[in-house]
């Protein structure tokens, strides 16, 4: 219930839409944990019923199982919404007015679903506008306003797809050259990897299990210079553990140089 938010929740959130602010204007990446429907309520785009399987997923699920049903009177479905307060007592909230009257048919299946997807918006809506007012500290709104909600993530959080020949191609060395045997077995190595098994590689190398939109060209050091991925020769100790150690302030990684593949591959140890 939005009347029982503490001010101190409003004050984080407000200072998560300034760190919203400065990453733009700083051009870094900071992968946030909100998903679309959030940056859609920030840019004050329509949420449709697909968006709901952000919001709550067995409600997505239910919805979908309720489309495809030809006869609804039995269910006793209504204009209705169950709602726990702060005493954790379920009470019974209308979405229409009068909407504890009004059974939900095949014909109004539709206002239905956008009803609820209201409700539970503005459960959230006093939150994100302490988002949106953090942001526009920084940056006035129609700067933002230019962007949709999927350009806006893809700015602030980067893709989240690796493409590793881009990776491959930005890629420095200090100590070993390209052409080098251990260099093509790591990459060879990478390849294999999956989409889950990259971006852990990719969050131990430079913090972060997204690339930034430029890709890889456009990596930034946690100072904000650019810094491409770069992989530094250390010496293998023969009789001691050998791990690849990484640098993210530097996005670099120090790769021993493994006497074969067995060894590399227990080095990754991914």
């Amino acid at each position: 219930n939005t009347k029982h938010i503490d001010k101190k929740k409003m004050e984080i959130f407000n200072f998560i839409g300034k760190i919203f602010a400065l990453a733009l204007l700083d051009e870094l990446t900071i992968n946030s944990c909100f998903n679309i429907y959030i940056y859609k309520i920030i840019l004050d785009e329509h949420v449709s019923i697909e968006d709901l399987v952000f919001i709550d997923s067995e409600i997505y699920h239910s919805i979908e199982k309720l489309k495809k049903m030809n006869d609804l009177s039995n269910l006793g479905l209504y204009f209705v919404q169950d709602e726990k307060d702060e005493n954790g007592q379920i009470n019974t909230v209308d979405l229409i007015v009068d909407g504890s009257n009004i059974p939900v048919t095949k014909e109004n299946l539709d206002y239905y679903f956008q009803k609820k997807i209201e409700y539970m918006m503005n459960k959230d809506k006093l939150l994100i506008n302490q988002i949106k007012k953090g942001l526009y500290t920084y940056i006035p709104e129609q700067l933002i306003k230019i962007f949709t909600s999927n350009e806006f993530e893809l700015i602030l959080n980067g893709t989240p797809f690796i493409d590793v020949n881009d990776w491959i191609e930005n890629t420095s060395y200090e100590g070993y050259e390209p052409s080098d045997a251990i260099i093509i077995q790591f990459w060879e190595i990478v390849r294999e990897l999956n989409q889950e098994k990259l971006k852990r590689l990719l969050q131990f190398s430079t913090g972060s299990t997204r690339v930034p939109v430029g890709g890889f060209k456009c990596l930034q050091s946690n100072r904000g210079n650019f810094a491409p991925f770069s992989i530094s020769k250390i010496n293998y100790e023969e009789g001691k553990q050998n791990y690849i150690k990484a640098r993210t302030c530097f996005n670099r990684i120090n790769l021993p140089n493994f006497p074969d593949e067995s060894k590399l591959l227990e080095g990754i140890n991914l």
